[in-house]
């Protein structure tokens, strides 16, 4: 499943990244978003963009079109 697809709230390993664009993989994985690391989908906004993950310690947030682009798994 992708990442814009899976259940709020649950601990989530990602399985691909390779459907994004190759500078937007190089900055995730700056960010600690990488395949194999556990995140979990935390919020989504109001109007459905963007979407708020926690990596670690950390939270950040993506727009929707590249969370349908990283598939994932629940943990």
């Amino acid at each position: 499943m992708n990442l814009w697809d899976a259940p709020f709230r649950k601990i989530l390993r990602v399985q691909d990244l390779n459907a994004l664009e190759v500078d937007t993989q190089q900055v995730l994985t700056h960010l600690g978003l990488d395949a194999g690391e556990i995140v979990e989908k935390m919020h989504i906004a109001p109007l459905g963009d963007p979407v708020s993950l926690r990596i670690g310690q950390h939270l950040f947030t993506l727009r929707s079109e590249v969370c349908r682009k990283i598939q994932v798994e629940i943990a």
